[in-house]
């Protein structure tokens, strides 16, 4: 089974610092994902933001081509019934046709955050999802605080994903929230999961040390078949995978189709047009921002890309983004090192002139340095 892409940029991503949405600009910013091939959309959640509960009545008739929108909650209330939980009845006002719930894994959480007994917490998460099952939707379990909660009490963590799963649900996501796991104990523990429930397993990652996407690597390597996602990383604190990077990943290097092949050459543009949206600047050093990466790698065209064109990139010239020329550019005779050439072939950086006014001004500065070095008595 192709692992699919879960974009949380709307609900997870939002919460990043300097992030801020219109409904008008989450609507648009579905339409892309959409256009894209990403599978699964998680757009906020309603029972909680005002603004998330007007976009979803928005997009009641607005028909996408291909993704699924998703709702986002939590579990009912300790001692209540889903049916008399107003955000759950919120989630269901949402009108999606994928609920995600949000349950809590680690034992330490149950007994100190949440204030309630283990067998409670296993039976709120049963209810909850049984209840959205009931309603024909599909349930993606998201567990808390998973990684954590198995290093802790492996036993108890396995029995929230069990009573998930006797629930009905759909999924199993294993969230690794602190950001603190390596890869060796995310592919351990993952593996573990899918050789018991099967391979209905995604993982949502955060990048509190640098670990988000290898981790989401490995967990697709131990079988897990989602992967939750914010475009660009943005999230909350140090944020979270990296669709641009994971899906180039994902696809170029492990040979996972997760979008169709031809959509991988849109992520520049697809990068600038979101950040615009945003208000925020695209970071230079990222593989989407079309501007570091490409002055190197233009800048090296003459020497390593004509002789070695693997030796200057990771997956192909034309594969991921406008980053460099699909075929070796045809120079003319001679040395790639005049105007001429640089205007005939446009990927050759054009060489800087220099005008007269600033000629002039760099000879008078060192003359000025040097007649000042010759006044300057020497010291013996």
């Amino acid at each position: 089974m192709r692992p699919v892409i879960y974009d949380a940029t709307l609900r997870e991503g939002a919460q990043g610092a300097g992030a801020s949405f219109t409904v008008e600009d989450k609507v648009r910013i579905v339409d892309m994902l959409d256009e894209l091939g990403v599978a699964y959309i998680e757009a906020g959640n309603p029972g909680s933001h005002p603004k998330d509960a007007a976009f979803y009545e928005r997009m009641r008739n607005h028909p996408l081509r291909q993704a699924k929108l998703v709702a986002f909650g939590a579990t009912c209330r300790v001692g209540g019934r889903p049916e008399d939980d107003a955000n759950i009845q919120a989630l269901m006002s949402a009108q999606t046709p994928v609920v995600c719930k949000l349950g809590k894994s680690w034992d330490f959480h149950v007994t100190e955050i949440l204030k309630a007994t283990l067998e409670e917490n296993l039976n709120i998460i049963k209810e909850t999802v049984e209840y959205f099952k009931a309603q024909g939707k599909e349930v993606v379990y998201d567990a808390e605080h998973f990684y954590d909660g198995y290093k802790n009490n492996p036993e108890y963590a396995l029995r929230t994903l069990q009573a998930a799963h006797d629930g009905g649900a759909d999924w199993l996501c294993l969230c690794e929230t602190n950001g603190g796991c390596f890869p060796m104990d995310v592919e351990k523990i993952t593996r573990t999961v899918v050789e018991r429930f099967g391979d209905n397993v995604g993982i949502h990652s955060h990048n509190d040390t640098g670990m988000a996407e290898a981790n989401a690597v490995v967990a697709v390597h131990a079988g897990a078949t989602m992967v939750q996602v914010t475009i660009a990383g943005w999230g909350e604190r140090c944020g979270n995978t990296d669709l641009f990077t994971l899906l180039p990943n994902l696809q170029l290097k492990m040979g996972h189709q997760c979008v169709p092949p031809e959509n991988l050459q849109t992520l520049v543009d697809f990068a600038h047009s979101f950040h615009e949206l945003a208000n925020m600047g695209v970071n230079p050093a990222r593989r989407t921002s079309d501007s570091t990466r490409s002055r190197t790698r233009r800048a090296c065209i003459s020497t390593r890309w004509l002789k070695t064109p693997l030796r200057s990139s990771t997956s192909g010239p034309s594969l991921s983004g406008p980053s460099a020329p699909s075929s070796s550019p045809k120079w003319p005779e001679g040395r790639p090192s005049s105007r001429k050439y640089s205007a005939s072939c446009p990927t050759w950086p054009r060489t800087r002139r220099t005008s007269k006014r600033s000629s002039t001004s760099s000879r008078r500065w060192n003359t000025a340095a040097t007649s000042s070095r010759a006044r300057t008595p020497h010291l013996s």
